[in-house]
């Protein structure tokens, strides 16, 4: 008579959750390197393998630790290689799916993957399709349709994939930022801006309409043409793809901000279009 956990919670009282996660990973070097786990388990001839049991008698529940130890590294390892990643790369929860025996897809083959989907959508590969529709008044007309939920006229100026595929595009790793300083000067005012900020702030707009926000910070004390911005106040506000309109008061002199030495610098708009000056902007200087 066998029994597939051989006597260990008898001789070694394992629970019977520690006598399946070592059957486990027997079973999964097994699968991965037969040899190498016949080493593991019986590394020399002083190891005991008794007539009636499938796997070597060990006297200690330490000597079974150690030989789990040695399969969770190797099929760790074996996993890296695979992926052409290191083993240290994985985290505690991806370790554990690996030696449950789940299936990691490699990082680059899942960017690839999400760049054909992207590809997909910006081409609008879906197909138009005729369906016919029921209209309130009980009649059946055939509309030409992307989706089953685009129908009628709004199919034809429902924009939202494309927007929302250049919102996700507009500002990631490989996008690069600058600034044109066409007409600066030494005596110039020059603002310090940093790229946090700016991501912060794109993160928060539409390509498609405009968007205003206050720098708020103070001056050098050194050098007063030079100003550090601080904190950048994205307003209440009605953006459109022309303009953006705020509240025509602005508390700049709030208790808050002068305990926090904070002035208003300026004005920051982001749209699609040419920023340009309007009455209300100027009016805040």
């Amino acid at each position: 008579e066998f029994y597939i956990y051989d006597d260990w919670q008898q001789s070694l009282q394992f629970q019977p959750i520690t006598c399946f996660n070592l059957l486990n990973l027997v079973l999964r070097g097994y699968h991965i390197n037969l040899q190498r786990t016949r080493q593991i388990l019986v590394p020399d001839l002083h190891v005991e393998v008794s007539a009636s049991h499938f796997w070597p008698t060990y006297a200690t529940r330490q000597e079974w630790e150690q030989v789990s130890i040695r399969l969770q590294e190797m099929i760790i390892a074996d996993a890296a290689r695979r992926m052409d990643v290191s083993p240290k790369d994985f985290t505690e929860k991806e370790k554990e799916g690996i030696l449950l025996g789940k299936r990691m897809t490699n990082v680059e083959i899942q960017q690839e993957e999400m760049k054909e989907i992207e590809a997909m959508q910006r081409t609008k590969l879906a197909e138009t399709q005729t369906v016919n529709v029921v209209t309130s008044s009980g009649d059946v007309v055939k509309r030409k349709v992307k989706a089953a939920f685009d129908f009628g006229a709004t199919a034809l100026n429902n924009n939202w994939r494309p927007r929302s595929l250049a919102d996700a595009a507009f500002l990631d790793e490989n996008t690069p930022i600058t600034f044109d300083a066409a007409g600066a000067t030494g005596a110039s005012d020059q603002l310090i801006f940093s790229e946090d900020a700016i991501q912060k702030l794109l993160a928060c707009c539409d390509v498609k309409v405009q968007c205003c926000a206050y720098m708020l910070g103070h001056a050098l004390p050194d050098s007063p043409n030079i100003k550090e911005v601080l904190c950048v106040m994205i307003p209440p506000q009605f953006g459109t793809a022309v303009e953006a309109r705020t509240p025509p008061r602005i508390p700049f002199d709030a208790a808050a901000l002068q305990e926090a030495n904070l002035s208003f610098l300026g004005l920051m708009r982001i749209g699609e279009s040419e920023a340009q000056l309007t009455s209300h902007d100027l009016a805040l200087q």
